[in-house]
C-alpha cells in the first residue's frame, strides 16, 4: 500500500538553513508527499529561497504571514492545511534521511494497527565561543522506548523526543490543530502550560508551577514536540522503530 504523507515546516528568518531542509525532502526515495511551509513573517531571503525551490517541484506549498504570528500559530495552520493521511513535522534547520518516508511507509504497512510511530535522531551539536558558532560532533538520540499503559503509553519527561522523530495519523487530531495559540511560553495564566491544562486536564501531570503559582517552561521553552507526542500517546500506542531517520541541529 502506498501511504501519503504531509510534511509541515514552520519557518522564520532561516535563509541559512531552509534550502538544506527542503532539499532533504526533495531527495526522498519515496514520492508520495506534500511539503507545507508556513513562512512566519520572515524578513530575510527565506521566502526567495523557498520560491526558487517551489518552481522545481509542485509538491511544495508555501503560505505566508506578512508579520510573525509565532510558531504555534504557524504549526496550527500547517496542520489545518495538510491534505494527506499521515502527518510529519520538520523544523526549518533540520533534515530527513533520504529513506525517511520509504522506511515509514514500509513500517506502516507492516504494522497496520498503529497510528503513531517514533524513531531515533542524530544530533549535530554546536557551540558559540566569543560570538562565533562552531560545529561540534554528532550524538544519537535513541528511539523513545515506552511501555504500554492502558489505551496508550506510559508518561515520560521532556527532552526524550524531538519534532522530526515521530509521525502520526491526521485523524488523531480530531479535526483540531492541537496547539494553544500564545507567544507566552511560561509564567502567567495565558502561558502555554496553563492553556494546555485548560485544553486537557491530564496535562496537570507534566505541566508544573513554582511556589508562586507561575507555570514553568515545558522544553525549548514551549516543548511543542514533547507536549504533542505526550498527548497523542495518552490514548494511542506508538510503535517504536529502532532506526535513525532524522537529523537535528541543536540551536545555540
Amino acid at each position: 500500500m502506498d501511504n501519503h504523507f504531509s510534511i509541515i515546516t514552520p519557518v522564520r528568518n532561516a535563509e541559512k538553513t531552509i534550502g538544506r531542509t527542503i532539499r532533504s525532502v526533495l531527495n526522498q526515495t519515496y514520492p508520495n508527499w506534500e511539503l507545507i511551509i508556513i513562512n512566519d513573517g520572515s524578513i530575510d531571503r527565506t521566502q526567495e529561497i523557498i520560491s526558487e525551490l517551489m518552481r522545481t517541484d509542485r509538491r511544495i506549498r508555501m503560505f505566508v504571514f506578512p508579520e510573525s504570528h509565532e510558531r504555534l500559530v504557524a504549526r496550527n495552520l500547517g496542520n489545518m492545511l495538510a491534505k494527506n493521511e499521515w502527518f510529519c513535522m520538520l523544523d526549518a534547520d533540520d533534515e530527513y534521511m533520504a529513506n525517511y518516508l520509504e522506511v515509514l511507509n514500509a513500517e506502516i504497512n507492516r504494522n497496520p494497527d498503529f497510528k503513531i510511530f517514533n524513531f531515533g535522531s542524530v544530533f549535530k551539536e554546536r557551540e558559540i565561543i566569543n560570538g562565533v558558532r562552531f560545529e561540534k560532533g554528532w550524538r544519537v538520540l535513541s528511539p523513545l522506548d515506552l511501555k504500554e499503559s492502558g489505551a496508550g503509553m506510559e508518561s515520560f519527561s521532556s527532552g526524550k523526543i524531538t519534532t522530526g522523530a515521530f509521525i502520526f495519523k491526521k485523524e488523531l487530531l480530531g479535526g483540531e490543530s492541537f496547539y494553544p495559540e500564545t507567544n507566552c511560553a511560561y509564567g502567567p495564566d495565558n502561558s502555554y502550560p496553563a492553556l494546555l491544562v485548560k485544553k486537557d486536564e491530564r496535562f496537570k501531570e507534566i505541566c508544573k508551577q513554582d511556589p508562586e503559582g507561575n507555570w514553568l517552561p515545558m522544553g525549548n521553552p514551549f516543548g511543542d514536540d514533547y507536549t504533542l507526542f505526550w498527548w497523542l500517546t495518552r490514548d494511542n500506542k506508538s510503535k517504536m522503530l529502532n532506526v535513525l531517520l532524522h537529523i537535528h541541529y541543536i540551536r545555540n
